[in-house]
């Protein structure tokens, strides 16, 4: 994550060169899925800024993020923080969705794509550990994200807004995707 579509495409040819015939390259790459259909109608204002404010921020940092099931006018809204993004830094964010035909494109052969869904915050260890580390993303970004939104300024107010959004991720069975792409480097 982090490239930009020039920077994919010789890191790639890169690995072709280098690469042994016969041998294999893989990669990995993580989108965030939110899974639900319309939480964001029922969330308060606050809780709604500041998962606006993560994601603002994220996305300036360039991280891939994909999200299903929204309402209409988030669709459209996130649609247009990614097109400023891409712009702004011409970073490849959907990257996980493009690996396969990157692959391709690159000269790899019996390209194979996995989608594996990791829960946030539900359904064991694996899910706790993925709230724990996207918590404590947020609580090291805390200026950054409460520069982005000063509502969420104030004694425990991003606190509790975080807290919620577990809350949530958890209600609403909320999981990453990480995209897992391996080929070949043709024998001959």
């Amino acid at each position: 994550m982090g490239l930009t579509d020039e920077d994919w495409k010789n890191a790639l040819k890169e690995h072709y060169r280098v690469l042994k015939p016969g041998g294999y390259i893989e990669s990995v790459e993580v989108g965030i899925t939110v899974q639900f259909s319309s939480l964001f109608r029922t969330l308060k204002k606050k809780k709604k800024l500041v998962m606006t404010a993560i994601l603002i921020y994220l996305l300036n940092r360039s991280i891939s993020i994909t999200w299903k099931r929204l309402d209409p006018i988030q669709t459209r809204y996130t649609k247009l923080v990614f097109k400023i993004v891409t712009e702004r830094r011409g970073v490849v964010l959907n990257i996980a969705q493009e690996l396969k035909d990157r692959f391709t494109q690159a000269g790899f052969e019996n390209i194979v794509q996995k989608i594996v869904g990791v829960p946030f915050n539900h359904s064991g260890k694996i899910g706790q550990l993925m709230w724990d580390d996207f918590r404590e993303l947020c609580s090291s970004i805390r200026p950054a994200l409460i520069g982005a939104n000063p509502d969420l300024q104030g004694e425990g107010v991003f606190d509790h807004c975080l807290s919620e959004c577990g809350r949530e991720a958890t209600e609403f069975k909320t999981y990453v995707e990480f995209y897992i792409v391996y080929g070949q480097k043709p024998s001959s």
